[in-house]
C-alpha cells in the first residue's frame, strides 16, 4: 500500500483537474469547437458521437454543428498522467439551466492510446463503458446528467479548505475528465485503476481516494477531502452528493484486502469528519457481479469535510451446522458448513475440543470440512467448536458440539 498527500487528479489541477475550480469553471465559447470531433479529422482523443435526451425518453443526436450545444475536449499531460477534459455547454454560456438536471447526455469518446482507467464527472447518474480495441486503441462511453454546482469559491492551498459563502459563482452544468493513472508511482498498480469512477456536484475534492494512516487506529484508510460553499449565490442551501466506484483490484493491491470480491456492506465503514458531520448519509455496498465497491453519499452540508472509508468486518463468518462423531478412543471428526468470506479469503479451519472438566484440550486443522482431532483421552467426553482462518484474522467460534466419551 502507498500513502499519498495528493491524489492523481490533484496533480493535473493546474491544467483543469477535478481538485480546485478550473474544471467546473464556465468555459464560454462563441463558436462550435469542431476540432474536438473525430469527423474533423483531427488527432485523437476526439468526440465520436453525442446524444441528448431532454427527459422525453427520445435521445437526439448532437453534432459539431449543433445550433444550441457545443461539446468539446481538451487533453492535458502532467507529470506522466494523461488526462482528457470534456465539456457540455451552450454556445454562449456553459449554464445549461435548471431543467437540465432531468436530461441525460451520452458521449462516446475515441481515446486513441489514452487508457480510460478513471472517469470523473461534475454530474450525476454516471454510467461508464470502457473498450480496449484489437489495434491497441481505447474508447469510452460516458452517460450522465447535469447538476447544480458551484465554481471558483474554494481555497485548497491548505487543509482545512475554505470556501466563500454564499457562492460567488454557480451554474447548472456537466463536464468531466478521463485519466489514465499513468503517473502512479508503483507502475505494477496502474492497471488496478481500471474502472475507478466518481460523480459529484461538490466544488473541491481530492480524488481518487488517498490511502493514508488513520491517526486514531494506525490502520490504513481511504480518505477523500471535500469542500463547497454552504450556500448558492441566491442564498439557497447547498446540498452536496458524492458517489464513487472503487475497483476490487485497487482494494486488493493498493489497500491490501486480499479477497475484495467477497466483501459485503459491513466490510467497509464510511463516515465523515469535519463541519456538519451529522448532515447527510453515506452507504457502502458491493457492486452486482463483485467487481467493485460502491460508495454513495447524499444530503451533504458543507464547508470542509473528509470522507473516511475504513475496513469494517472482513473476517469470515463463523461456521454453522456443526456436528461431531467419536471415531476411536483418541480421535474424533467434526463436520460443519463452510464459512463465508467477507473481504479476506478463508484459508482453513481450526477445531478445538475441551474435556468436560476443562483439564484437557485437543486441536485439529484442515482446509475444509470435516476436520479430524487426535490425542483425545480415553473415557473422556469433549465439547468442540470450529472457526475459520484468514489473513485478516479468525472468524468467531461456531456453536458447540458434544463428542461422547469412548469406553
Amino acid at each position: 500500500m502507498r500513502a499519498r498527500t495528493r491524489s492523481v487528479l490533484a496533480v493535473v489541477a493546474v491544467a483543469g483537474g477535478l481538485v480546485g475550480s478550473t474544471l467546473v469553471a464556465p468555459v464560454t465559447t462563441a463558436l462550435a469547437d469542431t476540432e474536438s470531433w473525430c469527423t474533423s479529422g483531427g488527432p485523437r482523443p476526439c468526440i465520436e458521437s453525442v446524444t441528448h435526451d431532454d427527459g422525453s425518453g427520445t435521445p437526439v443526436s448532437v453534432t459539431s454543428s449543433d445550433p444550441t450545444y457545443n461539446i468539446s475536449v481538451i487533453e492535458a499531460d502532467n507529470d506522466g498522467f494523461r488526462d482528457l477534459l470534456f465539456f457540455v455547454e451552450k454556445h454562449t454560456t456553459n449554464d445549461l439551466g435548471p431543467s437540465s438536471t432531468d436530461d441525460t447526455w451520452d458521449l462516446t469518446l475515441d481515446m486513441g492510446t489514452l487508457a480510460p482507467r478513471m472517469v470523473a464527472v461534475i454530474g450525476d447518474n454516471l454510467v461508464v463503458q470502457r473498450h480496449h480495441h484489437a489495434d491497441g486503441s481505447y474508447s469510452v462511453e460516458v452517460v450522465a446528467s447535469p447538476v447544480h454546482t458551484t465554481s471558483g469559491n474554494c481555497d485548497t492551498s491548505s487543509w482545512p479548505w475554505t470556501c466563500t459563502s454564499p457562492s460567488t459563482q454557480d451554474y447548472y452544468g456537466l463536464n468531466g475528465e478521463v485519466n489514465d493513472a499513468g503517473g502512479w508511482t508503483d507502475t505494477s498498480q496502474i492497471p488496478d485503476f481500471w474502472g475507478m469512477q466518481m460523480a459529484t456536484n461538490v466544488e473541491a475534492r481530492d480524488w481518487p481516494p488517498q490511502v493514508v494512516d488513520d491517526p486514531t487506529t494506525g490502520a490504513q484508510q481511504l480518505l477523500t477531502d471535500l469542500a463547497a460553499p454552504h450556500r448558492y449565490s441566491n442564498d439557497d442551501l447547498f446540498i452536496g452528493s458524492f458517489s464513487e466506484r472503487v475497483p476490487n483490484a485497487y482494494l486488493r493491491d493498493v489497500y491490501g484486502v486480499d479477497d475484495p470480491a467477497s466483501m459485503t456492506g459491513s466490510s467497509l465503514n464510511a463516515g465523515f469528519t469535519g463541519a456538519d458531520t451529522s448532515a447527510g448519509s453515506v452507504t457502502v455496498s458491493q457492486e452486482s457481479g463483485g467487481d467493485a465497491m460502491l460508495v454513495n453519499a447524499t444530503g451533504l452540508k458543507f464547508s470542509a469535510k473528509q470522507l473516511h472509508v475504513r475496513l469494517g468486518t472482513v473476517t469470515p463468518t463463523r461456521p454453522r451446522h456443526v456436528s461431531g462423531k467419536r471415531l476411536s478412543a483418541h480421535k474424533a471428526r467434526v463436520s460443519f458448513a463452510r464459512s463465508r468470506s467477507r473481504g479476506s479469503k478463508v484459508r482453513g479451519y481450526t477445531v478445538r475440543c475441551v474435556s468436560g472438566n476443562g483439564k484437557h484440550h485437543a486441536t485439529g486443522s484442515s482446509r475444509r470440512s470435516p476436520t479430524r482431532v487426535a490425542h483425545l483421552v480415553t473415557g473422556t467426553a469433549y465439547t468442540c467448536r470450529v472457526r475459520a482462518r484468514s489473513h485478516a484474522g479468525h472468524s468467531g467460534w461456531s456453536a458447540k458440539v458434544n463428542i461422547r466419551r469412548h469406553r
